[in-house]
């Protein structure tokens, strides 16, 4: 944010403190100024009056001036180049010897003719473009014609000499977005005397405009209208105050709004009352609607975004932008004024999925002074009047459902020295306090501090404590590390346990990845096969394929492997442990996907990876933890799983509970992501239901007397009986002799 200091200098003495100085208590108050600025620059500058503009010869561009430049340095010759030079002008000047923001300026000859300077737009003085009109940028500046020529002091004389610094504002700050309570702040770091902005009540008649609120979203409603407003132009002051905080200037009653808007906090929107359907505003979120917003663009407005219309006519989307059916235009004579108070989290929404931001949202964003409304309004209508003029304006119609009693904040001394590790004294904090603008009440065993009402950010005891630190020094604080005694040294069993299963999997080749944990709403929904209860979705989510917290590692997973199969690394191994997350349970999961091939122990040769593979994995992590094979058991997987391949896939079972599932990819899942026809081999599993089971108990068994003898049986069985079903009845016939059991070979 750029703030102004000339506009701060006007509610509080800065006399004898640099910019530099400012910026460093700013800085230690919690309010970070980034950089410094000049609005512009330039030495040896003068004013100008231009007795003479000719076209050079041979040129359809540059025209040699006969410039005066008052008494002291009389009349010069200039070759300019601008496309509106002429006769009669009033100009800025810079002479031979000048320094501006790009060049220096030296007296030359162009094309045989002698040039003693430059006559030069706001643009090279170094204003910022998107503050100048279209004919400043192009053009010189031609000033007003009661300048005189000969005043050297150029950027004063065009309040153009101030300072401009660049504020971050972060979100527990919000009122440092009002120039006024800039000038708070400074006012109290200085200890200097603080002017008010508020001007006294404006009454009216009885309005004839109604509003209607149909959504909680929109706390506060303010309206007043004004009719008969005459002609005028934007007072230098305002102009120069708007492009000094990166604002162009467009029409006095749009620049009274910013104006306002800037110097308050409170964002305003103006309505043209004779382009109104009718004499009421409504204000709802549950239309879907093309908007025409200001820009002349058209935006689609969804439910959930709060609009405000006028009859069948969405004059505003709230808090963001007006629409063009209803803005302020040169000949406008009637309006209504709104002041309003919108929730944050909504305008953050639709001010994001429109890409649409703007000074008003960025301050609904991060929250708004809502006892200031009236105020504000009182010296909107005292500006036009002074300003425009006119005839009639009416008192307010409100929708207010705030509670405008100030907050009350439960502390005491110990609260404040504890939070901060000080020893301030009751009357150090309560002075402090009470500088800030807090009301302090000492009871016998606590204190209470009333909130001043533009500081919405203050909640609790150690938002007091802050405001105390940053107002009397960080440099209180001791500097001394705290002590701290490591109560369980060392990883807990799960934690080494789940190590284990790292280190096993790395060392079988495979590579760990990190994977983003929110998607889409489509995709979250994507190989939930172990939990289907509701998918969790976050309030306030950065895009909108980033809005659902995923309850499978799989899809994001795949993902990650279509990447590198598309960069032609196309054999993979990849794990990742992560935990998953519905509105009812969080689990801690495990993915392994597999594609491609896997090289042999020679490294020459290569095999596709298939079912088999996961499944030995799968067995080598279950004698890793300690879960012998008699424990757990495969199943077909249901109907119900489209993304894996029907014969190839099964779930797993440990003591009669669903803990994970293994498979190959289906043909149409495998088109979909574009594997380029390469196996795809996946295995999920709750990890964290596996880490809490008992371990199988281990037993010292002596070596047998008997040497080690292999058997082959082929065995006939029905289609329906599955491979685990005959080894677990091989493991039971003999389970004391019978150490380990294997199917090599299938005959269908």
């Amino acid at each position: 944010m750029k703030v102004s200091l000339n506009w701060v200098r006007r509610y509080v003495d800065l006399s004898g403190i640099t910019p530099e100085e400012i910026a460093q208590k700013l800085t230690f108050a919690g309010i970070e100024v980034e950089g410094i600025e000049h609005l512009a620059s330039g030495t040896n500058l003068v004013t100008g009056h231009v007795l003479d503009a000719k076209l050079m010869e041979n040129s359809d561009h540059l025209t040699i001036c006969q410039v005066d430049m008052g008494a002291k340095y009389g009349t010069v010759q200039i070759v300019c180049g601008a496309p509106n030079i002429g006769k009669g002008q009033n100009v800025i000047v810079a002479r031979p010897g000048a320094v501006l923001p790009q060049v220096t300026i030296t007296k030359s000859t162009i094309r045989g003719h002698e040039s003693n300077g430059m006559i030069c737009s706001l643009l090279e003085l170094g204003v910022a473009a998107k503050t100048l009109s279209q004919a400043s940028i192009e053009g010189i500046e031609v000033l007003d014609a009661a300048i005189k020529p000969g005043h050297e002091d150029v950027l004063a004389l065009l309040g153009l000499d101030d300072t401009i610094l660049l504020l971050k504002v972060l979100a527990n700050r919000p009122d440092a977005l009002a120039v006024y309570n800039l000038a708070r702040e400074l006012a109290l770091l200085f200890e200097r005397p603080l002017r008010d902005w508020k001007v006294p009540l404006v009454t009216g008649h009885k309005p004839e405009f109604t509003v209607e609120v149909k959504t909680p979203k929109c706390p506060q409603f303010t309206i007043r209208t004004l009719k008969g407003i005459g002609k005028g132009k934007t007072p230098e002051y305002m102009v120069q105050s708007l492009k000094a905080m990166g604002m162009r200037p467009i029409s006095p009653l749009v620049d009274i709004s910013n104006y306002v808007m800037l110097l308050t906090g409170q964002p305003l929107h103006i309505y043209d009352i004779d382009r109104l359907e009718e004499q009421k505003l409504v204000i709802s979120d549950d239309i879907m609607a093309p908007f025409f917003a200001l820009d002349d663009k058209e935006y689609p407005v969804q439910r959930g975004d709060i609009v405000i219309k006028s009859g069948h006519t969405i004059a505003c989307l709230a808090g963001i932008m007006g629409s063009n059916a209803t803005g302020v235009k040169d000949a406008t004579s009637n309006i209504a004024i709104e002041a309003a108070n919108f929730h944050g989290t909504s305008i953050r929404q639709t001010s994001i999925r429109l890409n649409l931001p703007s000074e008003s949202s960025q301050r609904f964003i991060k929250g708004i002074n809502p006892h200031q409304a009236e105020d504000v309004l009182d010296l909107t209508i005292h500006l036009i009047k002074e300003i425009l003029g006119c005839t009639t304006y009416s008192s307010s119609v409100s929708v207010d459902t705030i509670d405008h009693k100030l907050k009350k904040i439960a502390f005491t001394l110990d609260d404040i020295n504890h939070k901060l590790g000080t020893s301030f004294t009751a009357t150090e904090v309560e002075e402090t306090l009470t500088k800030i603008g807090f009301a302090i009440v000492v009871g016998p065993s606590s204190w209470h501090a009333l909130v001043p009402a533009h500081r919405i950010d203050i909640d609790g005891a150690a938002d007091l404590a802050e405001e105390v630190i940053r107002i009397r020094g960080f440099e209180h604080i001791k500097v001394e590390l705290p002590f701290l005694q490591a109560l369980h040294p060392g990883l807990t069993v799960t934690q080494r346990r789940q190590e284990g299963v790292r280190r096993l999997l790395r060392d079988r080749g495979l590579d760990e990845i990190l994977t983003y944990t929110l998607l889409q709403k489509d995709e979250s929904d994507r190989f939930r096969f172990l939990n289907h209860d509701e998918v969790f979705r976050i309030g306030n989510p950065m895009t909108d394929e980033h809005e659902f917290v995923r309850a499978s590692i799989l899809y994001s997973m795949l993902k990650v492997a279509n990447f590198n199969v598309a960069r032609q690394n196309k054999n993979l191994a990849l794990f990742e442990i992560s935990g998953v997350e519905t509105t009812k349970n969080r689990t801690l999961n495990l993915g392994v996907v597999l594609v491609g091939n896997k090289s042999l122990r020679n490294h020459l040769t290569t095999k596709p990876y298939d079912f088999f593979d996961m499944k030995g994995l799968f067995e080598a992590l279950m004698a890793q933890l300690g879960i012998d094979q008699g424990r757990y058991r495969y199943e077909r997987l249901n109907n119900r799983a489209s993304e894996f391949h029907p014969g190839q896939s099964a779930t797993i079972i440990i003591e009669n509970q669903l803990v994970g599932l293994i498979g190959t990819l289906s043909p149409e899942a495998e088109h979909q992501f574009d594997f380029k026809k390469a196996p795809v081999i996946m295995m999920e599993l709750d990890l964290g239901h596996i880490l809490s089971l008992r371990i199988s108990a281990i037993k010292m068994t002596p070596p047998s007397k008997f040497p080690t003898m292999t058997r082959d049986l082929a065995i006939v069985v029905n289609r329906d009986i599955d491979a685990a079903t005959v080894i677990k009845l091989i493991r039971k016939t003999q389970k004391d002799v019978i150490r380990q059991v294997d199917i090599f070979d299938v005959y269908m």
